[in-house]
């Protein structure tokens, strides 16, 4: 259903093998589209009228969702997450879930089906070390 209309644009991120994006990490681990994207028949069809018509531009425009909506459903908490990346686990120089900044949403870094954006960077000059992170792009 997915790839009907967002094949190269974003289904490709979740499916194909040399994808660095989110998406693929979660499709590693049998996520589907769905897990993020549930939608109601009635938002189905209207994206299907929308797609048929021609009624949109790409890139799509970023969708912005509360932790709550959608990253603490299976992530449970920050309490959860910032064990998962410390600096050991990572082979970082800091931990990026538990900095002066405080807690923040999850979507000002993490980009499912783009490039993520490392919010550290848009003041501390360094390169970001793993694939799928830009370091060179100030955040919006």
């Amino acid at each position: 259903y997915c790839k009907a209309c967002h094949n190269q644009t974003y289904y490709s991120t979740w499916s194909d093998d040399s994808s660095e994006a989110l998406s693929k990490k979660h499709a590693r681990r049998g996520i589907s589209c769905q897990t993020c994207h549930d939608r109601t028949v009635t938002e189905s069809l209207d994206e299907l009228g929308t797609h048929i018509i021609g009624a949109y531009s790409l890139p799509l425009k970023e969708r912005q969702y509360s932790m709550e909506a959608l990253c603490f459903k299976c992530h449970e908490n920050y309490d959860k997450v910032v064990p998962l990346t410390t600096t050991e686990r990572l082979g970082s120089e800091r931990n990026p879930h538990a900095g002066h900044w405080g807690l923040l949403e999850c979507n000002e870094c993490h980009k499912m089906h783009r490039t993520s954006k490392d919010y550290c960077f848009s003041c501390h000059n360094a390169v970001a070390k793993e694939p799928g992170w830009d370091s060179t792009t100030p955040i919006k």
